[in-house]
């Protein structure tokens, strides 16, 4: 019996091929990284980035016969959105115009209160209609935090690594190994941020060693050393919130399933500040952006962290503290989300952030995991 012939992959599946391809060579030639990064995100590109970096390697093929399944089932529904579409449109003209009459009757103090009651009674009711079986939390900004801002620490870092070097024999300037580093991570981080694609932190590391003209730079014992050097004042800066462990202790004892998801390139860090502050006994799932491949807020992190906790996301809540890589990424997974908002950021440049991203909405916005505790306890009590 002859087999069947394969349907020949479009463009953009030979695309995404490409895009794998290219990371896997990324991988192996850091001396290279930042011209094929730049490539990589070329703002031509950024969309088909976007769509098709759903992960590195073994999800591939199963993101193409999805993305074939999706193609079927758009023709038979199309009609019944565009259906839906004009009805809801309708719907909303009428309401909104019913809404401005009583808007234009009503004060501005009576429009405040009103949305206020509106926003208490639908969080309630949101409350009321779940069932919880699991919390994943983020780590960083959420169960804790760093004491230094990021330009001190950057500081800290190379000078560590400088130091590294040199007790390895290399006799190189600190000006220079700030210049290297930060040139490498700002192409790296613009890579990262639009693909969602991470890539392992001895990669970052080779390049960072080769563009300071170290001979040996994929030497093993040297890239361990190199990366522990730098991260070292990182890990001693961070502190733990006071509210984080007792928090976690009574979610464990009220036998929810606990998850962990980070981003984060270095393992190494990551399993280092678990260990540092005893967190790790609490997680039933941990899952770092560099062990995956992918990024927050890509969904496939969160449905993989959901897959390990054996949970569906319409029964579990995410807690974070970043709009983008936390709420937006739950959200799209199909998960509730707390939005960690610890203190109020004031600058003009946080402003503009937040008016960018004011499409994002999270089910609740808190500024302590007690209220954490509390909206689970309300859940999982009733």
């Amino acid at each position: 019996m002859s087999q069947p012939e394969k349907a020949e992959k479009t463009e953009e599946e030979n695309w995404f091929d490409k895009l794998v391809d290219d990371r896997k060579w990324i991988n192996d030639n850091p001396d290279h990284f930042e011209e094929n990064g730049k490539k990589l995100y070329d703002e031509d590109n950024l969309k088909r980035i976007k769509r098709f970096a759903d992960a590195p390697m073994g999800y591939i093929d199963e993101r193409i016969e999805l993305n074939k399944e999706m193609s079927k089932s758009y023709h038979k529904l199309h009609h019944s959105i565009l259906l839906a579409g004009l009805t809801g449109f309708l719907i909303l003209v009428v309401s909104q115009s019913l809404v401005g009459f009583v808007d234009k009757l009503a004060d501005g103090e009576f429009r405040v209160d009103r949305s206020k009651r509106e926003m208490v009674a639908l969080q309630e009711q949101s409350e009321s209609n779940m069932v919880l079986d699991a919390v994943v939390f983020d780590l960083g900004g959420t169960l804790i935090t760093t004491r230094r801002n990021a330009d001190e620490l950057l500081a800290l870092s190379c000078r560590s690594l400088t130091n590294c070097l040199a007790s390895q024999g290399f006799d190189i300037e600190l000006k220079d190994v700030i210049q290297v580093t930060t040139d490498i991570y700002d192409t790296y981080f613009s890579f990262a941020l639009s693909s969602y694609i991470e890539l392992e932190a001895h990669t970052i590391y080779k390049a960072i060693l080769y563009r300071l003209s170290i001979p040996d730079y994929s030497n093993k014992h040297l890239l361990a050393e190199a990366i522990k050097s730098y991260y070292k004042p990182v890990a001693e800066d961070y502190q733990e919130f006071e509210d984080a462990e007792t928090t976690l202790s009574h979610l464990k004892e009220k036998r929810l399933k606990l998850g962990l998801l980070s981003n984060n390139h270095s393992i190494k860090l990551h399993d280092l500040l678990l260990e540092r502050f005893g967190l790790r006994k609490f997680f039933d799932a941990i899952v770092v952006s560099g062990q995956l491949g992918i990024r927050k807020p890509h969904k496939r992190i969160f449905l993989n962290c959901l897959q390990k906790l054996q949970v569906g996301p319409q029964d579990s809540i995410y807690v974070g503290d970043r709009l983008v890589q936390d709420v937006e990424g739950a959200k799209a997974a199909g998960m509730k989300c707390i939005h960690m908002k610890r203190s109020e950021d004031d600058t003009i440049w946080a402003k503009r952030r937040e008016e960018r991203m004011d499409h994002i909405k999270p089910d609740w916005t808190v500024d302590s995991l007690q209220e954490v505790k509390r909206i689970v306890m309300s859940i999982t009590n009733k």
